[in-house]
């Protein structure tokens, strides 16, 4: 089982240098950055995963992830399930479950997942197919609906850990004090706050 996060351009590989150091840190994972992805976005790339490392169960998370407290993921290696978190209710979660057809109660971020090639390829295959497609439109940006709408349809079973694990905080939703992985929701200074806050308080738990 391996760690992975992407981040291309000196901006994001600042951020993924700490992402990577504190996965290790906290998970016990060997974590990695992939700096090139070619022609596809970086975003995207994340779908390619499974098929680039066939044999390794992979947590994935987002290049501004920090975590936090000390947790085990080996007890997810080579799940039937994908392991992922909730995303929060939102009017752009609802336009997108409407028109893709999915469940809104099952819809998962996309920046924080584990998942396997043996159980979970056919999935991510078909959510690349929805993502590079000339009419895909979503409200969220890049991939996170094609992979929602790829899993449900494909009846996987997914296991959906407490938010606490993938939380992004705001002025409105601070971190919990036992937060266990944050990422930042945007660039605006607010977002920036309530990322430093929730490390911040973490540091001192």
């Amino acid at each position: 089982m391996i760690a992975i996060t992407i981040a291309v351009g000196a901006k994001y590989e600042a951020a993924a240098k700490l992402a990577v150091d504190s996965c290790e840190k906290m998970t016990g994972l060997r974590a990695f950055t992939l700096r090139n992805t070619g022609a596809c976005p970086p975003a995207k790339f994340k779908l390619c995963l499974l098929e680039l490392l066939p044999l390794e169960t992979i947590l994935y998370f987002d290049a501004d992830a920090r975590f936090l407290r000390p947790w085990d993921p080996h007890q997810y290696e080579d799940s039937p399930a994908v392991v992922t978190v909730l995303d929060w209710p939102s009017a752009a979660r609802n336009v997108d479950c409407d028109a893709f057809g999915i469940d809104r109660n099952r819809y998962f971020a996309s920046g924080f997942w584990i998942a396997n090639a043996r159980h979970h390829a056919a999935a991510w295959a078909a959510a690349r197919k929805i993502a590079f497609a000339p009419d895909y439109r979503t409200a969220f940006k890049y991939e996170q609906t094609a992979l929602n709408a790829a899993v449900q349809r494909a009846e996987l079973p997914v296991t959906n850990l407490d938010r606490r694990y993938w939380w992004i905080p705001t002025r409105d939703h601070p971190a919990p004090p036992d937060v266990v992985t944050v990422a930042r929701g945007g660039d605006t200074p607010e977002d920036q706050i309530a990322y430093d806050e929730a490390v911040r308080n973490a540091r001192v738990a």
